[in-house]
């Protein structure tokens, strides 16, 4: 009997040690285990969150886009209207599009600029205009020079527009721009 109590101490008592030894071991697989998925964790995070800045700047581009599109459409909208609508370039010199009363407008801008809200971002659409000078035999548009050359006019019936959208991105201000020219179609000079 004295063989069964002493056999019975010495495992209780190697229990007690073993249990104590995996109580400490269970304590490092919880820290390595709450280690690891907090690093997983902040990894999910960070990507969302960059999913997300890349979907919100993906959307003003393509809202830019469409404003830059809008813009040169109006443009000819008033060219098609009525050319004198259309004013002469003046190097340097900012106009915007307005719209009064159903009809679109190439306005100086006089310190009130075109701003344009669409969700959480601000637009600000500017047009350009400048002159468009040619060679007197080949008709091609040649770079304006002051005075103008033997060899060039001032073509009267074109005119070079500049429309540029721009607004806050997430790393900095972002523009678009687009240039055209714009030709008085219903001229009666050939």
């Amino acid at each position: 009997m004295n063989n069964a109590i002493d056999h019975l101490k010495n495992s209780t008592t190697v229990a007690k040690h073993s249990y104590n030894r995996e109580a400490g071991w269970l304590l490092v697989e919880v820290l390595i285990g709450v280690a690891i998925f907090s690093v997983v964790a902040a990894f999910l995070l960070a990507s969302f969150y960059s999913y997300l800045e890349y979907g919100t700047a993906g959307v003003d581009r393509l809202q830019a886009s469409y404003l830059l599109q809008e813009g040169v459409e109006q443009s000819r909208l008033v060219r098609d209207r009525d050319w004198e609508l259309v004013p002469e370039g003046d190097e340097g010199q900012q106009f915007r599009l307005k719209e009064q009363d159903g009809k679109w407008d190439i306005q100086e801008l006089d310190g009130e600029e075109e701003v344009i809200e669409k969700g959480a971002a601000e637009f600000v659409r500017t047009v350009w205009v400048e002159d468009v000078c040619r060679h007197n035999e080949s008709k091609e548009i040649v770079s304006c020079s002051e005075p103008l050359e033997p060899n060039e006019f001032l073509d009267q019936d074109t005119r070079l527009l500049t429309v540029e959208v721009e607004w806050d991105g997430l790393w900095g201000g972002s523009e678009q721009q687009a240039s055209f020219y714009l030709h008085n179609m219903f001229s009666e000079e050939e």
